[in-house]
């Protein structure tokens, strides 16, 4: 036991790869607003409170940042599919929680992934003179997993997760051109 909880505790505190620096600025240019929502694969009550809690962090700190959102809600992904954005959004910037859990025996282990995207309808590569692709780009993902007794490791997976998405979202606040 105490070497389950060894091992969950240093996958949930290792410092995140070290990436390429994104050029946030360039890479919003052009979108209307936020779209926010969480796919859930776990039909269980801590599943949905953790797409709660994750989607309302976001949703209040574009809020506090007056940048327009949209909150798509939660869906259970083996049944639905991904809301459709709002019609007062042409392109937004969409903010995607996943949340995948397990209980096997007992044994819990949760995965929270965070993906910032955009989609495209006829995407084409610069300088390219091949056919336009339907298509999401994802600018920025990060994932955060552990396993250990449920009700302490949710709380430890969403300060986590949180932690990851922060350290991007602050990025793309002030990058946005409304509030430079």
């Amino acid at each position: 036991m105490f070497r389950r909880l060894l091992v969950s505790a240093l996958l949930l505190s290792a410092a995140p790869a070290i990436a390429a620096e994104i050029d946030w600025p360039q890479q919003i240019a052009g979108l209307d607003g936020v779209t926010v929502g969480c796919d859930n694969a776990n039909m269980e009550k801590y599943a949905a409170k953790l797409c709660s809690d994750m989607t309302g962090h976001v949703l209040t700190e574009l809020g506090k940042a007056n940048i327009a959102a949209a909150d798509l809600g939660s869906w259970y992904s083996h049944e639905a599919e991904e809301p459709a954005k709002p019609g007062t959004m042409a392109t937004p910037l969409k903010v995607t929680i996943f949340v995948r859990a397990t209980d096997s025996n007992g044994i819990h282990a949760i995965n929270l992934r965070s993906r910032l995207s955009v989609d495209y309808a006829q995407a084409v590569e610069a300088g390219s003179d091949g056919p336009a692709r339907k298509g999401e780009l994802v600018l920025w993902e990060g994932s955060t997993t552990g396993s250990g007794p449920r009700d302490a490791l949710a709380g430890a997976i969403v300060k986590a997760a949180t932690e990851k998405l922060d350290a991007e979202l602050k990025r793309v606040i002030e990058a946005w051109p409304s509030t430079r």
